[in-house]
């Protein structure tokens, strides 16, 4: 893939002079801090028991107030998630325009699924869910990100790009290629490939404006509700921050609910509930993950995805670029995906707990 602007490139990769701590010492200070509460409270409990009491009924007492927060923010978000879902978003659309707003046909989506060797099934039905947005076949640009080194990438995208023929306005083929300086085969550098590329296909050579074009991150296994896309193009074109705003919707991890676990499914279930109580409530901040929308122009500014985890780091760039004002909203239509399993249950539980080093295809699972 040819890339035009090499010195947007560049500045792509500038964060990286930047000398960080190895990510496995940064990884591990959790586990560390963990271990050395546990050694602690063993030893305190023979020295200084009183203390040791102190703070457990401390701990206690904020562990309730944070149940009893989460369970108020998950409450007020599953309030939300049925109003948003019978609204009409067209109506809404003019209820919320103003003279700044764009117009609702100039929006553009475009949708990057990062994967690598993914079930050509799995991106099947991530695709058809995108192909109910109604407006998909004039307003929705697909892109399978593949990588290189995948050998099945081409021959994957060419059946999907056959069977989807005329549900979008168009369906590009991005491959990252291996062995680039300073990258690897991982979800972040994945993205900022094909989104250079969709500057390139759609803002340089086609003409379409820059500030027009949203850019929805899904995971191979992500499927949007079906009226994410229309909520979206109402929020972004009458939002008047809307290239300094990323936004979330709340996880469901239902895809393959069957095949999982049953104490897999209660974790999922667990982090689902608080990370849709982080979306709603106001005394928390929430940051992306997974699946998110942030428009093109905000990508090019900060020079596109340069690190793991691309979802959270990308916020944090997009932050300190612009001197905090960045800000993610909730979308609040669920989007629903898999859960992590494995061949029994000690695998599933280490698939959930472990990160792999390069993950095209997404688990970005908290």
């Amino acid at each position: 893939m040819a890339l035009h602007g090499g010195r947007n490139r560049e500045r792509a990769r500038a964060p990286r002079a930047v000398a960080y701590l190895p990510p496995r010492i940064l990884d591990s200070i959790p586990g560390f801090l963990a271990w050395a509460s546990l050694v602690l409270i063993v030893v305190g409990a023979i020295r200084e028991p009183r203390w040791v009491l102190t703070v457990v009924a401390a701990l206690g007492i904020y562990m309730a107030v944070r149940f009893v927060l989460g369970g108020v923010g998950n409450a007020l978000a599953m309030r939300r998630i049925a109003r948003w879902e019978t609204v009409d978003w067209r109506a809404e659309y003019q209820r919320r325009r103003k003279a700044d707003s764009l117009p609702w046909e100039a929006v553009h989506h475009v949708a990057i699924i990062p994967n690598y060797k993914e079930a050509i099934a799995k991106l099947r039905a991530t695709l058809q869910r995108l192909a109910e947005f109604p407006d998909a076949p004039r307003m929705l640009t697909v892109v399978l990100a593949m990588e290189a080194d995948d050998p099945g990438g081409r021959s994957t995208f060419e059946q999907l790009h056959a069977e989807f023929a005329g549900r979008f306005a168009r369906v590009i083929y991005s491959s990252h290629p291996a062995g680039l300086p300073g990258e690897s085969t991982g979800k972040a550098f994945n993205e900022a490939w094909a989104a250079r590329l969709v500057k390139q296909r759609l803002v340089d050579d086609l003409g379409c404006p820059i500030d027009n074009l949203i850019v929805t991150v899904l995971d191979a296994d992500s499927r949007l509700h079906t009226r994410y896309l229309e909520a979206l193009t109402c929020l972004f074109a009458t939002d008047g921050a809307r290239w300094r705003v990323i936004w979330q919707s709340p996880a469901r991890y239902h895809n393959n609910v069957w095949d999982v676990p049953a104490p897999i499914s209660l974790l999922h279930v667990y982090s689902s509930a608080w990370e849709t109580a982080y979306l709603a409530a106001p005394w928390w901040f929430s940051l992306p993950y997974s699946t998110y929308s942030i428009s093109l122009r905000l990508l090019h500014e900060v020079g596109y995805w340069n690190a793991e985890p691309e979802d959270q780091h990308i916020f944090t760039q997009s932050y300190f670029h612009h001197g905090g004002n960045v800000h993610v909203r909730p979308l609040y239509l669920p989007f629903s995906c898999d859960a992590t399993t494995g061949a029994n249950l000690l695998d599933a539980f280490r698939a959930r707990y472990s990160r792999p080093r390069a993950t095209p295809g997404g688990a970005s699972r908290r």
